[in-house]
Order: C-alpha cells, then structure tokens, then sequence
C-alpha cells in the first residue's frame, strides 16, 4: 500500500491543485473473501462527516480518510492514537430564499483524480485512473 501512496502523491504533486496539505480519502468494498476493490481520490480539503469512516492516517503530511463497512486487517490496523478532524460546516445557505427557490450548499468537487485498485490474493492491481486537472 505504501508504494501506492507514494506513487499517487508523486503525480498529484504534479497537478495544478496539488497542496502538501491535500486530503485523500480511501473508500474499501470487499468482494469475496480475498478480493478488496479500494478507490483513493484526493478530496480537497473539506471532508463531509460520514458514519462509514472508519479511520484515519497521515502519511507524508497528508491525511488519509479511510471509509467502507470494515477495515481490511491485511491492509490496515487500528491503533489508540486519535486524531481531531475538523468535517465541513455549512454554510448556512441551505434552503428556501425569499423567492422559494432551494438552494443548495455543494462542495462536489470533481477537479480532483481518483484511482481504482483491486487487492487479489495480496497482490495489488492498478485499474484505472481519473483526472481532470493534471498535466
């Protein structure tokens, strides 16, 4: 996994949206009892509070937001260190205006890459990547 986050922090560093404070998110589904399809996106640098959150990390400087039904003890473990995350706040312009128009508060971002790996049998494979902004 480590040679994953290097690589994708290597190219984003690249990217006209790259920050060294950049937050990435880390989404696993399990399929099958050896198979773990894992996207990695970075997000920008608000996060929504989620309850599918299941932990986090940082790794070279940047923090890593881990998110689906359970944590994958091959790829990750959890520890007692703890970490304060600062979630997205409104900004309170959700609603109805005067003239009972909804408006909506979006912070989807989609200027950001996303990368689809698949863990087989312990081996990690790259399947596709996604950006926008990247040179």
């Amino acid at each position: 996994m480590i040679t994953v986050l290097d690589s994708i922090i290597d190219f984003e560093a690249q990217c006209d949206y790259y920050s060294p404070n950049l937050v990435y998110s880390i989404g696993l589904k399990c399929e099958g009892k050896d198979t773990i399809n894992i996207q990695i996106g970075s997000l920008g640098y608000d996060i929504m509070k989620s309850k599918a959150h299941l932990g986090c990390f940082v790794y070279r400087g940047h923090l890593f937001v881990v998110s689906g039904r359970y944590l994958d003890k091959v790829l990750f473990y959890k520890t007692d260190e703890r970490k304060i995350i600062e979630y997205y706040k409104s900004k309170g312009n959700i609603g109805n205006n005067q003239r009972n128009k909804i408006i909506l508060d979006i912070i989807e971002d989609d200027s950001f890459s996303f990368w689809i790996y698949k863990y087989i049998n312990g081996n990690m494979v790259f399947l596709n990547r996604y950006d926008t902004y990247c040179k």
